[in-house]
Parts: structure tokens; sequence; C-alpha cells
């Protein structure tokens, strides 16, 4: 039984209002097709070009979905990373032997009387083949964990909002420029 229950991020709680918030809206303009005939966006009058509040909505949204997405998924692999690991650890056996971790501790309590020279063959040896095993595997399924993660943030929040700004400040300068 779990410790402590599953609950998301509050990034990823915020980013669910605004998503919620802009996807009702998008939903109202698409059931009844009509965008607002006096529409402001950030306290600009958008009426005379009621097509570009349709397409600014909806990328915002696709934008906000997309973030969500990738926040909540990793956060929801960040939770369950322990079970993961946990369910490919048990599996481990050690090289020589092919024993268990159960199997080499009553495999050690029934040799205890005996004295080995050697640990070659042994479940003690076992036991510290499979450690070996097991922390490998934590490595590796944290390592990957943090480089998928880094990526995405990586992406997520410095890539795609830098594009996104890019792409909105040429077509702003591309207007401007042509006002004269």
């Amino acid at each position: 039984m779990r410790k402590q229950y599953f609950s998301f991020s509050d990034e990823a709680r915020k980013l669910k209002s605004k998503l919620l918030i802009l996807s009702g809206i998008a939903l109202f303009i698409g059931l009844t097709e009509a965008l607002p005939k006096k529409p402001t966006l950030i306290g600009l009058d958008l009426s005379n070009n009621q097509e570009i509040l349709g397409w600014f909505i909806f990328f915002i949204t696709l934008i906000l979905l997309f973030n969500y997405v990738v926040v909540a998924i990793l956060g929801l692999t960040e939770y369950y990373l322990p079970s993961l690991i946990k369910k490919e650890t048990d599996k481990s056996t050690g090289d020589t032997l092919g024993l268990t971790p159960e199997e080499c501790m009553q495999s050690q309590e029934e040799q205890a009387f005996y004295d080995n020279s050697s640990n070659v063959g042994t479940s003690e040896q076992e036991l510290k083949d499979i450690n070996r095993k097991n922390t490998k595997i934590i490595y590796d399924y944290k390592n990957s964990y943090i480089k998928t993660h880094d990526f995405v943030v990586i992406v997520v929040e410095l890539i795609i909002p830098l594009v996104f700004s890019i792409v909105g400040i040429s077509y702003l300068y591309q207007y401007i420029s042509c006002l004269k």
C-alpha cells in the first residue's frame, strides 16, 4: 500500500485551470459557430478581425494542452518510478547460480555452519551480484527519467516559447514595418 496518494503538481493544476477555461471558450465558439461581435483581447478591439481572435484562441489552447499533457505525464512518471524500479529489480537473479535474493538469504542461513574460503558460487556472492544488478537498474531508470525530464523541460519551457515568441515578434515587425 502506498504511503502517499498521487496528486498533480501546482504547475499542472494551474495549467489545467487555464486549459479548461480556454477549452470552454473554444467549445462555446465551436458549437455556436460565432465569435463575439465586439471581442477585446488584452485591451485590444478585434471587432474588425474576428478570425484572428479565433486562431489566437485555437493556438493558445493547443499550446496549453500540449504543456499540460507533458507536465502531467512527467508527474505521473515521477510518482510511479519507484514502482517501475521495484518491478524490474524483483526479477534480478545472481550471475553464477541464478538465485533470487530470497533464495540467497535462505541458503546463507543453511550454510552458516560451514567455513568457505572462496565466495565464488556461494549464496553470499549471488546476493552481491543481485545487489550490484539492482543498483545498476535503479541508476539506469532514474538516470533515464532525469534525462527525459530535462529534455522535455528544455523543449517545452525553453524552445517552444522561444520559437512562439520569435514567430509572434516577426509577424508584429512585418506588420509594423508595413504601416509607413
